[in-house]
């Protein structure tokens, strides 16, 4: 039987997919770490609170996280305000829809990093989204990688 191009490509995708979501294979790191999270709340422009599901049932409460590698502008600013303002609406959709993720960095020892304030480092993630990156890209934080 003969594949026309756009069914083979169809099966192709479809292949790959099943693959990559696969429950029997094995997961690489960049799969390690990476957990679903619920906003509590809005810290400032660079840190949130979030309710992280560990699995098994098992919930992080009320962590403080800071967004690596990015500085927002001070809260009291009109700059640091639209960072939270944008910060906010962002991960509330997210948030409310299910699609809020949090992959936590680890330091050289593979531990998590926290910093002097207490608060995890963590990279966000809504909707498939960088909002870390995001958040550079529309000028609403610096980046300023190892600062907390």
């Amino acid at each position: 039987m003969k594949l026309r191009p756009p069914l083979l490509l169809l099966l192709t995708a479809i292949t790959s997919l099943a693959a990559e979501t696969d429950p029997m294979k094995f997961p690489g790191d960049e799969s390690l770490y990476f957990y679903r999270a619920d906003l509590v709340r809005i810290v400032d422009g660079h840190s949130v609170m979030l309710d992280v599901d560990l699995g098994f049932f098992t919930w992080h409460r009320k962590t403080t996280v800071r967004l690596a590698g990015i500085e927002a502008p001070d809260p009291t600013t009109p700059a640091g305000k639209a960072a939270i303002d944008w910060l906010k609406t962002r991960l509330e959709e997210a948030s409310e829809a299910g699609d809020l993720r949090i992959r936590t960095v680890k330091g050289d020892d593979t531990r998590d990093l926290n910093g002097t304030w207490g608060r995890w480092f963590g990279v966000l993630f809504a909707d498939g989204v960088c909002i870390n990156q995001e958040m550079v890209a529309q000028g609403l934080a610096k980046a300023q990688p190892k600062k907390d």
